[in-house]
């Protein structure tokens, strides 16, 4: 029998979701369905994302879902990040890592200005900043500045 129920985050908790994350998430886990993502929600919207957990028999966590009331909005992830990257190279605009919170506000104008020219609405520079301090460390989520080679200066 599997026992549908909130999954408490207590600290104690996120171990526990991120051990099974990591273990089974394989291609459809990302940065998102980690717990320092709540964190990233908690501090840059004051929002509690809610985790449904699928529990089998003797506890174990076997499936889970989590879940934020964001507006109303369902938002994708890019999945065409190598060929934008080789068009960019092709076309002069030299990408690199961002290192400093500098380049993170330069990738985050950058970042508004496209979600503003396909009529989206962008994330917010707390969501973009605490998502980029708290899961930038663990490479689960990064953040890429393209400048043209005659105007890019790293810090």
């Amino acid at each position: 029998m599997v026992d549908l129920a909130p999954v408490p985050q207590e600290p104690t908790a996120g171990p526990e979701w991120d051990a099974f994350v990591e273990r089974g998430g394989g291609r459809f886990a990302h940065a998102y369905h980690l717990t320092a993502w709540r964190e990233v929600h908690r501090r840059a919207y004051g929002r509690e994302p809610i985790y449904l957990g699928a529990r089998g028999a003797t506890g174990e966590l076997l499936g889970g879902l989590p879940l934020v009331v964001h507006g109303g909005a369902l938002r994708g992830l890019a999945r065409n990040l190598w060929r934008n990257l080789a068009k960019a190279r092709d076309r002069g605009v030299v990408v690199r890592s961002v290192g400093s919170r500098m380049d993170l506000w330069r990738f985050y104008r950058q970042y508004v200005v496209a979600m503003r020219r396909h009529r989206a609405v962008p994330r917010s520079w707390l969501e973009v900043r605490w998502a980029h301090r708290l899961l930038a460390p663990s490479r689960r989520c990064g953040a890429w500045l393209g400048e043209y080679a005659a105007r890019s200066s790293p810090e």
